[in-house]
């Protein structure tokens, strides 16, 4: 007993010391985020790449965070293509995407357990050594896992966003091309007007769109949109739009073609979810709707039983 509360003395006082890190290390991001505002008001006109701001946006915040990420990072492929894809899949981009990742994972393994500790002292007090160390492991364990779980929540709500806007984007690139818009043009003006529909789609086209304006083949530009989309719907398009290219066949035909696919595709998977929905209503219907009906049926009756038994 008296090492369980040993270690919880110890974990409540590491707790107060990593909240006061926390907010010191909050307290000078918001500080150097000021003066970086401030500075961009004032210099916005001479400012340079390597000028004030970008010094300070490597401050005492971005050192924090990259001692944190090297906490959970590994010694080799901090920046390998696997998290990157994974992390452009999920819209998060930016060179220090795979720093918070990792500085996000280091938090989570710390600061789970302490944040459970605090919350719930006379438990933890109470537990044995061995117990309170197996609980302290776990939620570790779960700390650890939390980044990537939101990681791949929102890689999937991502896709479900840019599967749903798909048809209407095939039927307004069909419109641009067949009203005399090169691919290129189409695609600029594809990402801007899906802006509201479908702002995921519209993000990766304009990507799309930036690559082939600043130089990258129309090809390799369309399979990075693919690559960074990462659904079947947006690769057969891809694969339509450079088949059609290098063998030149009519580029509106194919687009009318895929259009009509996609508008089936959707009503079929619509007419998938309404069969469905018999199913997931049975559960309900069995264990909360049917024993509330039985029992306003069946009640009245049930308590006038034993009186009509009695009186017969």
């Amino acid at each position: 007993m008296d090492a369980a509360r040993l270690m919880f003395t110890v974990a409540v006082t590491a707790a107060f010391v990593a909240a006061m890190l926390l907010m010191l290390s909050a307290a000078l991001w918001w500080r150097d985020q000021r003066l970086t505002a401030r500075l961009a008001r004032v210099g916005a006109a001479t400012q340079r790449g390597e000028g004030p701001a970008a010094r300070l946006a490597q401050g005492r915040a971005a050192r924090l965070m990259v001692a944190l990420s090297r906490l959970s990072a590994p010694m080799r492929g901090l920046h390998d293509s696997t998290l990157g894809l994974r992390l452009a899949n999920a819209g998060l981009r930016g060179e220090r995407a795979p720093l918070l990742y990792y500085a996000a994972r280091t938090l989570g393994t710390l600061a789970l357990p302490l944040l459970v500790g605090l919350a719930l002292p006379g438990p933890a007090a109470d537990l044995s050594p061995p117990a309170l160390a197996l609980a302290v492991t776990g939620l570790a364990v779960v700390g650890y896992l939390l980044p990537d779980l939101y990681l791949r929540l929102r890689i999937a709500e991502r896709r479900r966003q840019i599967r749903e806007g798909l048809p209407d984007m095939s039927d307004l690139l069909l419109v641009c091309v067949e009203s005399g818009l090169a691919l290129d043009a189409a695609i600029n003006r594809v990402a801007r007007e899906m802006a509201l529909r479908s702002p995921a789609l519209a993000e990766e086209f304009h990507l799309a769109a930036l690559e082939i304006r600043a130089g990258a083949r129309r090809v390799d530009a369309l399979h990075n949109l693919a690559a960074r989309c990462a659904l079947d719907e947006v690769g057969n398009l891809v694969a339509m739009l450079v088949q059609s290219e290098q063998f030149g066949t009519g580029l509106g035909d194919a687009l009318r073609v895929h259009a009509d696919f996609m508008r089936v595709r959707r009503m079929q998977q619509a007419e998938e979810l309404a069969a469905k929905i018999p199913l997931k209503i049975l559960f309900p219907l069995i264990l909360l709707i049917f024993p509330s009906l039985l029992v306003v049926i069946l009640g009245p009756a049930m308590i006038r039983l034993p009186q009509f038994l009695g009186s017969s």
